[in-house]
């Protein structure tokens, strides 16, 4: 196996920010009905429980994307398959010759 380009890992960025973004939506859906809920209108409590099980789902969501960064990625030029799976790695996609690995999830 001949590693030819490392693709490095990392925090998904992109998603990050759409995920902040949601997350600051559900705050302001939470604001207005807990607002709501201040001035004893109709539908506020349900409002409330919405945007706060919003706000939880998407806080989950971003607490993930942080903990959770992609691994790093190889393409390769794999001569013998065996070696790849002893060495610990798995095929994620291939182009041609070229073989695209990562390390594999190690289970406890």
């Amino acid at each position: 196996m001949e590693i030819v380009n490392v693709i490095e890992g990392g925090l998904e960025v992109g998603g990050l920010i759409a995920v902040s973004i949601a997350f600051l939506l559900c705050l302001v859906i939470l604001i207005a009905s807990i607002y709501a809920v201040s001035k004893r209108e109709e539908g506020g409590l349900i409002g409330t429980f919405f945007g706060l099980t919003l706000t939880v789902f998407v806080g989950w969501g971003i607490y993930s994307l942080v903990t959770n960064p992609t691994p790093d990625k190889y393409e390769v030029i794999i001569t013998d398959f065996n070696e790849v799976y002893e060495q610990g790695y798995e095929i994620v996609d291939q182009r041609g010759d070229i073989y695209v690995v990562k390390k594999t999830e190690e289970v406890d």
